[in-house]
């Protein structure tokens, strides 16, 4: 019976990596059966677990109690209770790949469905339907499979180290493997349109050839990285999406010379989850609470809004428009206006004010100095969504100055684990671990990478995934597999 069931525990397992393309409530069940399996095989040794899972216990702990205090306790406790299910997931790794062949079939289940994921959503893009008929919506950012979560670029970036390490266990000449990896990766990424994505993709490719430490394959990078130049610049689609559109977002749209952080909606919800952090300093206001308490007056930024979108006289002088303005029911104007602000018979500046913006001055009329034009169309009221799209800032509004310090912790060790062994492989020409180690390090960085726009720190679908290259690198370490 205990064969029987070890060999269902390694099959959900192999399971994971689809369940996580089909939908989080399918990964959620399998890793929730797997973790709960653990449990009552392992009871005993929880106790004896090393001293990097006690501190992300002690996290947990953390999470637990700022969940009793914050402002919104069932929603934080559920969080909290249920994050302790990656840290056993963790530990049960090790477990499942107790036979080499269920690290063989794992990678191979993984291998094939990048070129299976990268040929739908080629295909959805070329044809406006995936293999299953799903409809491409946006053909910037084409989710094939995944519907209407627009996440395999993220998918193929997060898991393709695993499948690298993989692949130096199980394969001596692999070279081949590896180039079909990195295509069907670069192709997913590109045709899911996750700017963020692609970013972190190139910059782990330069990771690898420094880890690799061979000219050849930096000059393969550089010539792969050409190519995807050439391809978004050639492609208008791609073009609009990884360059003007970013761009466009980059730069402030209302004239003032201001330049946003990463968007304008983004800037919105760093300075909400900012103003949860100066209220609650040392412990935030709860676990996954953002949504629930973004549009409360003491966090709301709806003034800093309303100021970032008024446009105010920079002189004394006289306002000119250009155009004939055409306003709409709700008074505002029809179309893109442009308009002059004139001094002494001289034109010293002329401005373009945005269509469905509020025009507060007539033609030919004297302005002083800070006297407000207009008040561009205001999309976003406030800067609410489901979280803040940073998690570095997310911890801070969430978990306070405590729960930082746990995150910070967690970098510090993965970026002097690599600094080390770069040191080694360079200055003492030794590798201190292999390039297995290095890969899985380096994931993990990328995965929680603190100053680019990221997804829910708390959420299940991306933890699930962060685990494994986690939970692969424990089993190499505690394997002794260098």
């Amino acid at each position: 019976m205990r064969i029987f069931d070890l060999k269902l525990f390694q099959f959900l397992f192999l399971m994971l990596p689809m369940a996580l393309v089909a939908g989080i409530s399918y990964s959620n069940i399998i890793l929730t059966i797997i973790v709960i399996y653990y449990i009552f095989q392992n009871f005993k040794n929880l106790i004896n677990v090393s001293f990097y899972f006690k501190i992300f216990f002690l996290f947990i702990f953390y999470l637990i109690f700022i969940s009793l205090i914050g402002e919104t306790t069932i929603v934080s406790l559920e969080t909290s209770l249920a994050y302790l299910r990656y840290g056993l997931f963790i530990l049960a790794i090790p477990y499942i790949f107790n036979e080499p062949k269920i690290i063989r079939i794992f990678f191979y289940i993984l291998f094939l469905l990048f070129i299976f994921l990268f040929l739908d959503l080629l295909f959805q893009f070329l044809y406006g339907k995936n293999f299953f008929g799903f409809e491409a919506k946006n053909f910037e950012r084409v989710s094939g499979i995944f519907r209407d979560r627009q996440v395999a670029g993220s998918y193929a970036l997060r898991l393709m180290p695993v499948i690298l390490v993989l692949m130096t266990m199980i394969i001596r000449k692999n070279l081949m493997y590896k180039c079909i990896l990195i295509v069907t990766s670069i192709g997913i990424i590109l045709l899911s349109g996750e700017r963020t994505s692609l970013f972190f993709f190139i910059l782990f490719l330069f990771y690898a050839a420094i880890v690799e430490k061979s000219f050849k394959f930096l000059i393969s990078l550089l010539f792969i990285i050409l190519i995807l130049v050439l391809i978004i610049f050639l492609s208008p689609v791609q073009k609009n999406r990884f360059f003007d559109h970013t761009i466009n977002q980059l730069n402030s749209k209302n004239n003032i010379n201001k330049y946003n952080i990463f968007s304008e909606r983004h800037q919105y919800h760093y300075l909400t989850s900012y103003n949860m952090f100066k209220e609650n300093i040392l412990f935030g206001s709860g676990p996954n609470s953002f949504r629930h308490v973004c549009g409360i007056k003491k966090y709301t930024v709806e003034n800093f809004i309303l100021e970032n979108n008024t446009f105010r006289a920079f002189f004394d002088g006289t306002i000119i428009f250009n155009d004939k303005i055409l306003f709409d029911s709700a008074s505002r104007s029809k179309a893109e206006t442009k308009v002059s602000l004139v001094k002494n018979e001289q034109v010293l500046q002329t401005l373009t004010i945005p269509a469905k913006s509020q025009i507060l001055v007539k033609n030919n009329t004297k302005i002083k100095k800070n006297d407000i034009l207009f008040i561009k169309y205001i999309e976003y009221e406030n800067g609410c969504n489901t979280h803040p799209h940073n998690f570095l800032i997310q911890i801070l509004g969430e978990t306070g100055l405590f729960g930082f310090l746990f995150y910070l912790y967690f970098l510090y060790k993965i970026i002097s684990f690599i600094i080390k062994n770069l040191y080694f492989l360079y200055f003492k020409n030794v590798r201190a671990k292999s390039e297995k180690y290095m890969y899985l390090a380096g994931s993990c960085l990328i995965n929680f990478f603190p100053f680019t726009p990221s997804g829910n720190f708390f959420s299940s679908w991306l933890c699930i995934i962060y685990s494994i290259p986690i939970g692969l690198l424990y089993y190499l370490e505690k394997n002794k597999i260098n």
